[in-house]
């Protein structure tokens, strides 16, 4: 029976940057992936900061595209913010777990795709090996759950997802018209409003040239908060139709679900066993974004493995989180439930009160201050379109 200091179960951004901080740290770590390939369910748009690559050392090589252009799209209105500068990347989520998983293999660490956790007990841990269809055993002094929303490790699949926000979202990666590439080159396209997706939202984000990631996600699933057609199809192609002037070719097509649970009140830790990732509601409730956060945990993860110290580790959670995810779960609220499509040129006014770095700070930066300017000047807002319909109506 083979002997790990760490199994690591899952290579997403969380697992493989655990592996790879543990595996630098001379711990002996396997880390095991249940796709045969890092091509299958390539789900992510990837928009981040442009501070996620000096935080984790990540290489130019994964980057699929640079912004210095933010855009959003109501029904009738639309706004774009302009840098002079790249302020963020669109990574490559395939590349970025391959790097990581590399990382992990060059300084020693064992990695297996087309390997599933099965089973454990304290120490033993029984893996499936999908290509021998074999129940393979091996021994671990830490177990690290990186099996995202299906939380199959400390859970065990126990997870009551009735206290969680379910949401899910579909992707398309397209070969695209030239033309139609510039338009979105450098710029993080969002689309909001009953029209794109009630309920949700829709975007448009550079790839490599003359490549396009193009989805849709809808919160709250299992709820009609918001009248709505049930086929996240349908305002798919509606967007394609409308935004893209060209023929395209669907390259591929993906897409996820994902359970947030409310205040993040997830389990971190168990006896040897450490959640990170998805499993303890890393991604951020307000736009889904989850890649950065996701490194973020399986850094500190492996940080509290090597010191020994999981209490710290969950505190560190929650001070990276806490507050700032709190807030955007009551935006989240605001925003996603809105059946008024009205509301929404009301938010888009308001956005356009603050310039790109402010905008930034609110939505990539999640801090605090802007959270509170920005309710009071929806709420100034509110009450002067509430003051000039009555003067019209009068």
């Amino acid at each position: 029976m083979e002997h790990y200091d760490v199994v690591v179960v899952g290579a997403g951004p969380a697992g493989g940057q655990c592996a790879r901080r543990l595996s630098a740290s001379g711990k002996h770590v396997l880390l095991i992936e249940k796709a045969k390939t890092f091509d299958i369910n390539n789900y992510s748009s990837g928009g981040s900061n442009l501070k996620v690559m000096a935080d984790y050392d990540l290489p130019e090589s994964i980057v699929a595209a640079y912004w210095n252009k933010f855009a959003v799209h109501m029904t009738q209105e639309n706004h774009q913010w302009i840098a002079e500068k790249p302020v963020g990347v669109v990574l490559d989520f395939k590349k970025l777990r391959h790097f990581l998983a590399e990382e992990t293999s060059k300084t020693g660490g064992n990695v297996k795709l087309g390997v599933s956790y099965h089973s454990h007990e304290n120490n033993i841990v029984h893996l499936k090996n999908h290509h021998t269809r074999n129940i393979e055993i091996v021994k671990t002094n830490y177990l690290v759950d990186a099996t995202g929303s299906e939380r199959k490790v400390l859970m065990q699949n126990n997870y009551d997802k009735r206290r969680a926000m379910c949401t899910t979202g579909i992707e398309f990666l397209l070969e695209v018209h030239p033309e139609d590439y510039s338009q979105f080159a450098n710029t993080l396209t969002s689309f909001l409003g009953t029209k794109w997706m009630p309920q949700g939202y829709a975007w448009i984000f550079p790839m490599e040239s003359n490549r396009l990631k193009v989805g849709v996600i809808r919160y709250f699933q299992h709820e009609n908060i918001v009248p709505h057609d049930q086929s996240y199809l349908r305002y798919l192609e509606q967007l394609m139709n409308a935004k893209l002037m060209h023929p395209y070719e669907i390259i591929d097509k993906h897409g996820k679900t994902l359970y947030y649970t409310y205040s993040r009140k997830d389990e971190h830790y168990r006896d040897n066993i450490i959640a990170i990732g998805d499993a303890i509601s890393t991604l951020n409730p307000l736009a889904a974004e989850g890649i950065r956060h996701a490194l973020y945990s399986g850094h500190q993860a492996a940080e509290a493995i090597i010191s020994q110290s999981f209490g710290h580790y969950q505190r560190t959670m929650n001070r990276y989180c806490g507050l700032k995810w709190a807030f955007c779960e009551k935006v989240m609220n605001i925003v996603y439930k809105s059946r008024n499509e009205k509301n929404f040129d009301l938010y888009l006014n308001t956005l356009r009160s603050f310039n790109f770095d402010e905008l930034i700070e609110l939505l990539f930066d999640y801090k605090t201050r802007r959270f509170i300017e920005f309710g009071g000047r929806l709420g100034l807002n509110w009450l002067k379109s509430r003051y000039l319909r009555r003067r019209s109506s009068s």
